[in-house]
């Protein structure tokens, strides 16, 4: 009898090293001064786990912290004005979640664990702090508030070939800038979540899907998606 072996489970990147992670400046600061002037107070981010399709928090809720993804893959999903839910970025281990909705103190997307995921959280109420502390957080916390949102710019006038491209190696940029080989990290999406991130249709992604596949630029199984060569990608991309 013939066994069909199955697939990997999707690789979960991580956990992040404390000084790739993005809140590692605003950790520290808290760091510094916590025990003069919080005593007893928590100041350090709690880990907490979430297996694969498991909602962080949902859009329109309260805001209670921001969160550093440890290890694993998370996606944001918004509503449009129809009330459908778009998936609108991923995001990978060393990037932190809710500063876009920190201003409001409300949530402004869904995010959902896609691989098993660890997130680091820091509790909206510390960083509210006054006097002194204040000032130390105000630097790091500006600093964090003023990153671009991922994914943004692969949106932006070019065909959905040039896009899917543009993203693979924004998503292999992001993984190098917290640590991580691109071409180690693979997970479950769907080309329906790939074209809404990129603001493609689908057949005509579907179609790009295959160029980058023939060109060894991309593999897109089922719903496993695989960067082969993150090099390859990046060098194609420079030149055309």
């Amino acid at each position: 009898m013939t066994q069909t072996a199955s697939k990997p489970a999707p690789k979960c990147p991580g956990p992040v090293a404390c000084e790739n992670c993005d809140l590692y400046e605003l950790c520290c600061a808290l760091d510094g001064f916590a025990k003069g002037w919080l005593p007893g107070a928590q100041t350090r981010a709690t880990l907490r786990s979430l297996a694969p399709g498991a909602v962080l928090y949902r859009e329109g809720m309260p805001l209670r912290g921001i969160y550093a993804v440890r290890k694993g893959i998370v996606k944001a999903l918004r509503t449009d004005p129809s009330g459908e839910k778009h998936t609108v970025a991923f995001h990978v281990p060393g990037e932190v979640l809710g500063l876009d909705g920190f201003s409001t103190r409300q949530c402004t997307a869904d995010v959902i664990a896609v691989t098993p995921t660890i997130v680091c959280e820091l509790p909206v109420s510390l960083l509210m702090t006054s006097g002194p502390a204040a000032e130390r957080l105000r630097v790091p916390l500006q600093r964090l508030l003023s990153q671009p949102a991922a994914s943004a710019a692969v949106r932006q006038g070019r065909s959905t070939k040039r896009r899917l491209r543009a993203f693979l190696c924004e998503l292999a940029d992001r993984l190098r800038e917290h640590g991580f080989a691109p071409s180690d990290v693979y997970f479950d999406t769907t080309r329906r979540e790939l074209a809404e991130v990129l603001g493609a249709h689908v057949d005509s992604l579907r179609s790009a899907i295959e160029e980058l596949e023939c060109e060894g630029e991309l593999q897109f199984e089922a719903r496993r998606f695989r960067i082969p060569s993150a090099g390859s990608v990046a060098g194609r991309s420079s030149a055309r």
